[in-house]
């Protein structure tokens, strides 16, 4: 039983890979959106109320708005008084280096004059009249100050500015003081004096800013309370700015009561849940039925992970982050790259899984989610057939507008006028429709990485001057010309039945490219009546014709073909025989056992609805040249014969096309054909 199991898993690892793949996305989404209680109400300010009267469940106090809390912030502040610091062992020190000083120069004096007692004393009264008043130092920020806040010792005193002597004024008092008292010498006196004198007052910045903090933080956060059964707000009421209060308040306490580890993990489970079917529904289930072939690689499905995986990254880095707004996230580029590379629909159904997981994160979900959903479709339905780089601009022209007239158009329904739209985020929508323009340059380096093939790509390889298919054309004309027609014929049915055109097309450009190594062996393109097959065996000359889908392989690598359209050489004969020369051996050797791998082509069958289109178009036109006579009956006769042998011989059972498909893909055929030859009506004699 085990072993069985584990045979199991070696055989479909890959398929369980890309289940744990999409599994880890939906882990990592999870992961990413905060688990915290959400409020059940949206309301806005000078808007109605719209749901039922609401009634306090519990007692919360009303918080102050940033723009309350702010006016009595500015009001503290603007009425404070900084703090200054005394310093008292300032005005011992320099009135004890006075009389050191004084006694010093008066000794040094040549001719001494005046009473030396005198000058003394009157020197120590100048100090000590200023350091006992006090000076200041006061610098331009706090110039303008009346009154500060004097610390001495343990005692702080409101002291006006006025009061005290600032350096200007206390060297003025000092000369003018001494310059009237005839008994002393002043030109000896003052600038002794002089030299000690300094601010003994000085700010305070420690201590300024530790009471300012204390101040501010002993600021009401709240302005009152609401208990418990109180109406909030009744219905219908217009939310004024004190309701707006009470609202945003309850909000919040409700969601703190909601965030406890209980309910985180009720929050995980219940976003796991609905994660988790967005995912299966919209992706899985889609892929499974309409894109099977895309879900069963491996490849496709880790790249379409990896996109979705950035974008869900980069809104939560955004989010997280407090960027001033969402709106920089460009939400387009996932589309546009996926519609490059695996069609519109694909495009679509990844776009909205993104835009409605990423609203469960991002605030305004409802214009959020309009107005992405709008634009990723604008950027799907613009890029459908873009392939020329003036297109790319169109389409971003069209997204940008997009978004602006999806951004006004809901803030109109909800503001009713102009009121709440911000300038800066067109800005931002802006910056976000040239973001969008990396989607771009980005698809050549995801080519080169994945090897996946783009329209635009696919449009550059079916320039007929790209060198393979010019070497073709002087190499083999006649296969030139048949690749032509059937190219023609693969693009027309493709598209009737929902294909891919494109590829269609330039796949039947290239299918054909190994007949360049011998293109004598094939009959379109012997001109000269010389036959190499005259001097071959039926064994060999099968062998040569089924060479040329080897050959094909190796050229098309050697020209760096994409692996999706060498599959078109690959598949365009399936496992179908060389039938020529099969019955040629069966009629001339009826007696011996043949050996029917020698006649059979190497396969792969096609394995989608491009490769078998391209399979039916190439049999259907090299057949169609064998018709001598051509009339509507025999080629309706011709289409109808060889792809009902495509279907006998099973060649179309590793690919999604249906009986429907086949028989739009006939009708087409029959069509085109008959315009090849120019067959008409018979008209009456």
């Amino acid at each position: 039983m085990l072993n069985r199991i584990l045979l199991h898993i070696v055989n479909q690892h890959q398929a369980y890979l890309r289940y744990l793949l999409i599994l880890g996305f939906a882990v990592l989404t999870v992961a990413i959106i905060p688990k915290k209680g959400t409020f059940k109400y949206d309301f806005e300010k000078d808007r109605p109320w719209k749901h039922e009267t609401l009634i306090a469940p519990f007692k919360f106090t009303i918080k102050k708005s940033e723009e309350e809390l702010e006016i009595e912030r500015s009001a503290l502040l603007k009425n404070f008084v900084p703090y200054f610091k005394r310093s008292a062992d300032l005005k011992t020190n320099n009135l004890n280096n006075f009389k050191t000083n004084f006694a010093k120069a008066y000794q040094q004096q040549d001719n001494k004059r005046g009473d030396s007692l005198l000058q003394l004393n009157l020197g120590l009264h100048l100090l000590d009249t200023l350091y006992t008043t006090g000076i200041i130092d006061l610098s331009e920020k706090n110039n303008s100050l009346e009154e500060i806040n004097v610390i001495s010792g343990q005692v702080s005193e409101r002291v006006k500015t006025k009061k005290l002597w600032n350096l200007k004024q206390a060297y003025r008092f000092i000369i003018d003081t001494i310059s009237k008292n005839n008994k002393v010498e002043g030109a000896f006196l003052i600038p002794i004096v002089e030299n000690h004198i300094e601010a003994n007052i000085q700010f305070d910045k420690t201590s300024t800013n530790n009471i300012k903090s204390e101040l501010l933080d002993n600021i009401s956060l709240t302005r009152g309370l609401i208990q418990e059964g109180e109406i909030i707000v009744s219905k219908g009421v217009i939310v004024n700015q004190d309701i707006f209060q009470a609202l945003t308040s309850f909000k919040e306490s409700y969601e703190s009561n909601l965030s406890s580890k209980q309910t985180f993990y009720f929050y995980t489970t219940g976003y796991g849940i609905l994660v988790t079917l967005i995912i299966a529904i919209i992706m899985v289930a889609y892929m499974l039925i309409f894109q099977v072939q895309l879900f069963n690689s491996t490849r496709r499905v880790l790249f379409v992970v990896l996109l979705m995986s950035f974008i869900m990254l980069t809104m939560s880095w955004v989010t997280q982050n407090d960027f001033p707004t969402y709106w920089m996230i460009p939400y387009c580029i996932l589309p546009i790259i996926l519609q490059n590379f695996f069609g519109s629909r694909l495009a679509f159904q990844i776009h909205l899984i993104i835009v409605l997981l990423s609203s469960f994160v991002l605030p305004e979900r409802f214009e959020f989610f309009i107005i992405q959903l709008l634009a990723g479709m604008v950027a799907i339905f613009a890029n459908v057939k873009t392939v020329y780089w003036s297109q790319f601009f169109i389409s971003i022209g069209l997204i940008l507008v997009t978004y602006i007239l999806g951004y006004l158009g809901v803030h109109f329904i909800q503001d009713g006028d102009f009121g709440n739209i911000k300038p800066m985020d067109f800005a931002w929508i802006s910056a976000n429709a040239l973001l969008t323009l990396l989607a771009y340059p980005l698809i050549p380096i995801f080519e080169k990485f994945f090897g996946f093939v783009s329209n635009i790509t696919l449009v550059e390889l079916s320039d007929l001057n790209k060198p393979l298919l010019k070497k073709l054309s002087l190499k083999a004309s006649g296969t030139f010309q048949h690749s032509l027609k059937v190219s023609n014929l693969a693009e027309a049915a493709a598209h009737e039945i929902g294909a891919n055109a494109l590829l269609a097309k330039v796949g039947a450009l290239y299918h054909d490219v190994g007949k360049i190594e011998h293109p004598l062996i094939f009959i379109e393109n012997q001109h000269s009546g010389i036959n190499p097959h005259d001097d071959m065996t039926f064994e060999e000359s099968a062998q040569a014709i089924i060479d040329h889908v080897i050959k094909g392989v190796e050229i098309a690598k050697e020209y760096n073909l994409p692996e999706i359209l060498i599959d078109f050489i690959r598949t365009h004969h399936g496992t179908s025989r060389v039938e020529y020369f099969y019955r040629s051996f069966l009629k001339n050797f009826p007696e011996n056992e043949v050996d029917e791998a020698k006649f059979k082509y190497p396969g792969p069958n096609p394995y989608s609805k491009e490769t078998a289109v391209v399979m039916m178009a190439d049999s259907i036109e090299a057949a169609s040249r064998s018709v001598k006579t051509p009339t509507s009956e025999s080629i309706d006769d011709l289409v109808d014969n060889i792809i009902a042998h495509k279907i006998d011989l099973n060649q179309f059972q590793n690919c999604d096309i249906t009986f429907k498909d086949i028989t739009r893909v006939k009708k087409v055929f029959k069509h085109m054909v008959k315009s090849f030859y120019h067959v008409r009506i018979s008209y009456p004699k």
